[in-house]
């Protein structure tokens, strides 16, 4: 059983997050995520992708989707 957490690039926790790589940079700049970087100090930062996951969900919530009673446009 492999218990290592996936670890992903800035760029992949982005699009995980569906934020911009400047806010993952924030994220861990505040504590929010972990970085590694496994090649040494100027070596590409690695984050785990179970931390960006729940970074994103207590910073951005669940989108509240519209009531289906006012979204009908066809009168």
């Amino acid at each position: 059983m492999d218990t290592e957490n996936t670890r992903v690039t800035r760029a992949q926790a982005a699009a995980l997050a569906g934020v911009t790589e400047r806010t993952i940079n924030r994220w861990s700049a505040e504590g929010r995520i972990g970085v590694w970087r496994p090649a040494g100090p100027w070596g590409p930062a690695e984050y785990d992708a179970r931390e960006v996951l729940a970074a994103a969900s207590r910073t951005l919530g669940t989108p509240k989707l519209p009531d289906p009673g006012t979204t009908d446009i066809s009168t």
